[in-house]
């Protein structure tokens, strides 16, 4: 089973109810295409436990997977664009705000900034790396203790970061708001995988790597579609 945000309307700020998650089977067929619906502009998930985290703007919207209902909506005071979601072995979440510069972190109900830095530009792709968290804010990946908010860059000159996923030890795959991916490394030049920029509407937004099946999926921003690539890495 794959869960899909849907943002609805153009804008990912306005709270206007047209968000909703669709599920989808593994062959890309549309089993439910609004699962949960009214949100306004849901990005990023994450499951934990038999629950799906959904941020929503301000809002952290929490699924009971089971009973196909919104267990909890969370307001994070303060939040303006809640973006990116990992969530750590111990059900930790940790939340990117790309308009506040700031790495949340959420658990049992109480959230806290976990880090937040002026030189952050539009933090966005979030992943639990081992002990550390790894996230692409501007042009550049950083490395966050967890437990401090301390952060040092690993790699830079990367391009935007929206999806953000590892392959191994320093290597990591990204992928932009225009249609590229590329793979990038701490020890050599990025490499470009794929380039959909020249077909309209074919924007490449967060995705899901899929490992056990070597395919990576790619929800695109304008052309209500999700594709899938066969990834040989």
């Amino acid at each position: 089973m794959y869960y899909v945000s849907n943002i609805g309307g153009k804008n990912p700020v306005e709270k206007d109810g047209n968000g909703f998650i669709s599920k989808l089977s593994p062959e890309g067929k549309i089993i439910q295409l609004k699962w949960i619906e009214g949100l306004n502009a849901p990005k990023g998930m994450g499951i934990y436990n038999g629950f799906l985290f959904v941020t929503d703007i301000d809002k952290l919207i929490i699924i009971d997977i089971s009973i196909s209902e919104i267990e909890e909506e969370i307001s994070f005071t303060g939040s303006k664009f809640l973006n990116d979601i990992a969530i750590g072995g111990d059900g930790v979440v940790y939340i990117s705000d790309s308009q506040t510069s700031t790495f949340y972190k959420f658990l049992k109900g109480t959230f806290n900034p976990l880090v937040s830095d002026t030189s952050f530009e539009f933090p966005n792709g979030i992943i639990a790396d081992g002990k550390n968290l790894v996230a692409g804010t501007g042009s550049f990946l950083i490395r966050i203790d967890p437990a401090t908010g301390k952060w040092e860059k690993i790699i830079e000159n990367t391009g935007g970061i929206d999806g953000l996923a590892k392959i191994k030890d320093g290597e990591y795959l990204i992928s932009d708001w225009s249609g590229k991916i590329h793979v990038v490394y701490t020890s050599k030049e990025k490499e470009l995988i794929l380039d959909t920029t020249p077909i309209e509407g074919r924007n490449a937004a967060d995705f899901y790597n899929s490992v056990g099946n070597k395919l990576l999926l790619v929800p695109t921003f304008y052309s209500n579609s999700v594709a899938c690539y066969k990834l040989n890495l």
